[in-house]
């Protein structure tokens, strides 16, 4: 476990549960230790493979910039934020979003 982690014994129906250090809960990691940095690189991750697939699309000349603008605000902005009103942002954290951002609007 990380930081001051400690191991709880718990038992239910005398079995002891394992204790794990994150799992996922309706789309989101939950960490033992209250962090959310998983979920934070899996969104930008998952927003980046999105953007990736559409690669084809995203080249076409024909495609206005405004409409490629509404591409990525519709697909990959919602993808990449989904579950953020819960994260508590770092500076790290901050870069990583601008870093795919950028990598994104390519």
């Amino acid at each position: 476990m990380k930081g001051n982690t400690k191991p709880m014994n718990v038992k239910v129906n005398r079995h002891n549960l394992k204790q794990i250090k994150s799992f996922r809960y309706v789309g989101g990691a939950i960490e033992s230790d209250g962090s959310q940095q998983e979920d934070i690189k899996s969104r930008i991750s998952k927003g980046c493979q999105t953007m990736g697939t559409m690669k084809k699309l995203w080249r076409k000349i024909n495609l206005t910039i405004e409409t490629k603008l509404k591409i990525y605000n519709t697909i990959a902005v919602p993808q990449i934020l989904y579950g953020s009103k819960t994260w508590k942002i770092r500076k790290i954290d901050e870069k990583r979003f601008m870093v795919a951002e950028m990598c994104c609007l390519r």
